[in-house]
């Protein structure tokens, strides 16, 4: 190893830009701000072209495509799907050698299958990564194998940590990054979206996600019946997702009250029209959207499941409600907000304050730095 920052291969599996992509990115974009003798790659698996589209305009880091790594989504007992071609392996494998790479750090479960083989074969330090527990808890003997052969795993809430680690002290805590100062000063067009989806002399409340059973969409909906506003669902599903919820809000009569926008490319339009925004999800980790509402400074109300306390306190820095909520707690939180103006902007500010405290690019680079020195 040169003397310096470690070079280091990061990889990502990521067939939609959701946000253990956004995390990547804004990782690497850490290291090209705050260490910029540092040198990165950026290895996609398999992932969306405009996810690769996206990382070539946000970084300066080569971005290298590996299209056939692997197989099909990972799911309970497909041990086959989990695993990665030998091709994959060879691509990775003639990356590190190319970049003569210090370290590599897989973002997520796939990624980190054929990073840790990879590693071995070349003789290198590994981390892995840990956004999300589905794939881990899908997999208890493969996902033990990764932590095994991992210097050092990282995941993003307490609650992961909990979850998978088993005790283990080389598990450790980093938060996922937000650039608030970037990310305020994006260009919002509130007004593309009210054209369409608003009834003027409503507040309007928002839930951004995918079309997904642990989004909580359906107590979001229901809750509609009882508040008078414009509830946005923001974000794309498979048609049988979507059909579903449209026909709860049919059943339930509220149709003027509850629109669908699909994929909103410039999410901050939301941020600037929502009066709240909601997330209800029933297991989450540690929702981005949550992060970037509390940078746009817009009050929260979110489930009190996973490691979503650890972004939320309680009338503190939003209100929370249990996650098997039929809806009747949710209209009470949003309720409480809409009408209190100044308890509202109490909370966002507050929440603002504890995200460039905790979340901000400036002290995650920093404290991911920390744990490269500890593994190279």
């Amino acid at each position: 190893m040169s003397p310096g920052p470690p070079t280091v291969l990061h990889v990502g599996h990521h067939p939609q830009p959701g946000g253990g992509f956004v995390d990547l990115v804004t990782r690497v974009e850490g290291r090209e701000s705050f260490s910029p003798d540092a040198t990165n790659v950026v290895a996609l698996l398999d992932s969306a072209p405009a996810c690769v589209d996206r990382a070539r305009e946000r970084l300066s880091a080569p971005i290298e495509p590996i299209v056939g790594f692997g197989a099909g989504p990972v799911s309970p007992g497909d041990l086959a799907a989990a695993l990665p071609r030998a091709g994959g392996v060879r691509r990775l494998y003639g990356l590190c050698k190319r970049y003569d790479v210090d370290l590599l750090h897989a973002n997520d479960f796939r990624a980190g299958v054929v990073a840790s083989i990879v590693a071995i074969l070349i003789g290198c330090p590994f981390v892995q990564h840990v956004h999300h527990t589905a794939s881990h808890r899908n997999h208890p003997w493969l996902r033990q194998c990764l932590f095994r052969a991992a210097d050092t795993t990282i995941h993003v809430s307490e609650y992961t940590r909990r979850e998978l680690a088993d005790g283990d002290a080389d598990h450790v805590v980093v938060r996922s990054p937000i650039d608030v100062t970037d990310f305020r000063s994006r260009s919002a067009d509130p007004d593309a979206l009210a054209e369409t989806y608003v009834r003027h002399g409503r507040p309007t409340v928002a839930l951004i996600g995918r079309l997904a059973p642990n989004k909580g969409h359906k107590p979001f909906i229901r809750t509609a019946t009882e508040v008078d506003a414009n509830f946005l669902v923001v974000g794309s599903g498979d048609d049988t997702a979507r059909s579903e919820l449209e026909s709860l809000v049919e059943g339930l009569g509220v149709s003027d009250r509850v629109t669908f926008t699909g994929f909103w490319e410039k999410v901050v339009d939301v941020y600037a029209l929502a009066d709240v925004v909601v997330v209800p999800s029933h297991d989450e980790n540690l929702p981005k959207v949550i992060q970037e509402a509390l940078a746009w400074k817009v009050p929260v109300v979110a489930s009190r499941s996973g490691g979503i306390p650890e972004l939320v306190a309680d009338e503190r820095t939003g209100l929370l409600v249990n996650p098997d909520d039929d809806g009747t707690g949710l209209a009470t939180a949003i309720e409480r907000l809409l009408a209190d103006e100044a308890f509202a902007e109490t909370l966002a500010t507050a929440g603002h304050d504890q995200l460039r405290s905790e979340f901000d690019i400036a002290v995650v680079s920093e404290r991911l730095e920390d744990v490269y020195e500890t593994v190279v």
